[in-house]
């Protein structure tokens, strides 16, 4: 876990506010910004999306099962790479699974900060 910190006097955020009046009054009434959250964003975008398929009991167990399929390498390229059948055979639903759950996986890696104005701090 890492600390996610966003400042309020970011150049990036900055900007954000001087684009639109209502964000601007926003970011001066919140300020800055600090949220505990996973360091590697693929890995926590992939237990949130199994999270709210199921109960979390069942999304703890398919993510297991699905990190023991990857050993332990659980990225958009190797999630891509696996088969509908091998997403069922962890216990992915029927319907996710055909989804493959991630669409567009293959191209994540072109988007390195999802959010440039945000950085880790601890």
């Amino acid at each position: 876990m890492g600390i996610w910190q966003i400042d309020h006097r970011d150049p990036d955020v900055v900007e954000l506010g001087n684009s639109d009046p209502k964000m601007e009054r926003l970011i001066q009434y919140i300020g800055d910004i600090e949220v505990e959250m996973r360091t590697d964003y693929f890995l926590s975008i992939t237990r949130s999306i199994i999270g709210q398929l199921i109960s979390s009991k069942a999304a703890d167990t398919i993510f297991t099962r699905l990190e023991a399929l990857l050993h332990g390498d659980i990225s958009a390229l190797s999630i891509s790479n696996l088969t509908e059948e091998e997403l069922r055979a962890v216990g992915m639903p029927k319907k996710e699974s055909r989804l493959h759950p991630f669409p567009g996986a293959r191209s994540l890696h072109r988007f390195p900060r999802l959010v440039t104005f945000a950085r880790f701090v601890k």
